[in-house]
């Protein structure tokens, strides 16, 4: 009995954007276990198949922290419009609002919001994020968080909550009201006038010990929030095997329909080494090559002529080049005719009217 995944699935698996871009990523981090990783993706059926396996896995758990990060932003105020559209939008684009440093299209991120909130206001986020994690939503099918560095979460949440409960009610008795260095309040202007000209400065107001430990909760809560999302800010085309699952094209027939062969075309034509697997093609090697097929030499050539193309000029160059490699005049005069023909076959060139020794580049799909 044949196996499930069969090795044109293994292939076709490997040819997957998001397999690249994972492999890529291991490859970039440059660690013993990162390399060994990203070397069993290419090399070890075994390997892909268990990684394929488990594929479900992954896509569950980005979903997950993609649900709970929605939510969040919809109970902190950041999230504008309906539901849906911030789901569409985030599965593209992931959800960069979670980070410290990113903002909305409205300037308005998830830290810039938080920093501008009451301590009333805080402790009802506090709530919701906390609710979020251990009770999920019922609406999104979404239960309990599961995972150990949720667990940590939701432990550092609660003593953030607690904390400022208290202090938000020790604040309550004294009859103060609380700010922190973020609020409008802590901000205060100066007048001043020099050569009768005024101006004007803003500086920070004096904050009591209570206003300091309430700046200290904040900061506390959105760099905690960052970084507990710091790995899951990608979209989910970073997701392994996420083609799988996932399908976002708003022309889903345009491809089949309306096929475009040229950029097919083009790109065997600019690296021949990646379809023939040969020694003469060099893949470490731009630019043009003696030892490349015919064909190739003059696309790299054609690329360098405007609209019309001087026959005459493109075989010295062409001759001026290959000669280094081939002596007989006679064989490279048939690699270049047969290469021109090709080219004409392919539709990137046709005979010019306006002059009988030049060729003319042609425009298509």
């Amino acid at each position: 009995m044949k196996p499930l995944l069969q090795q044109e699935h293994l292939e076709a698996v490997r040819n997957l954007p998001s397999f690249r871009q994972i492999v890529e990523r291991e490859v970039d981090n440059c660690t013993e276990s990162s390399l060994r990783h990203a070397k069993s993706m290419i090399d070890d059926d075994d390997y892909l198949r268990a990684q394929v396996n488990n594929g479900y896995s992954h896509r569950h758990a980005w979903e997950d922290q993609f649900l709970r990060s929605l939510l969040i932003l919809q109970a902190a105020g950041v999230q504008q419009g309906p539901f849906s559209r911030a789901y569409v939008d985030g599965m593209i684009n992931g959800t960069q609002l979670l980070s410290v440093s990113s903002e909305s299209a409205d300037g308005a991120g998830l830290a810039h919001v938080v920093r501008r909130m009451d301590p009333d206001a805080l402790c009802t986020l506090l709530r919701r994020v906390i609710d979020i994690y251990q009770e999920g939503d019922s609406l999104l099918n979404l239960g309990a968080a599961a995972g150990e560095r949720d667990a940590e979460l939701v432990v550092s949440l609660q003593s953030i909550l607690e904390e400022l409960e208290k202090l938000k009610a020790a604040a309550d008795m004294a009859g103060m009201t609380l700010r922190s260095r973020y609020s409008g309040h802590g901000k205060v202007m100066r007048t001043t006038v020099i050569a009768q000209k005024v101006q004007l400065r803003q500086d920070s107001a004096a904050l009591r010990d209570e206003d300091n430990r309430l700046t200290d909760l904040i900061d506390k809560l959105t760099s905690l929030l960052s970084t507990h999302y710091d790995g899951h800010q990608t979209g989910s085309d970073m997701v392994l095997f996420s083609e799988c699952w996932l399908y976002d094209s708003k022309s889903p027939s345009r491809e089949v329909f309306v096929p475009r062969p040229r950029i097919a075309f083009e790109r065997s034509l600019g690296r021949p080494h990646d379809y023939l697997n040969c020694a003469c093609c060099k893949p470490d090697s731009d630019g043009l090559q003696a030892t490349l097929p015919a064909t190739a030499i003059l696309y790299q050539l054609y690329l360098e002529t405007g609209n019309l193309i001087n026959v005459a000029d493109l075989w010295s160059a062409f001759h001026t080049l290959v000669s280094h490699e081939e002596s007989d005049e006679r064989k490279v005069l048939v690699m270049f005719y047969r290469g021109l023909a090709e080219l004409r076959a392919l539709g990137f060139v046709k005979n010019s009217k306006k002059k009988v020794d030049h060729m003319a580049k042609v425009k298509w799909l």
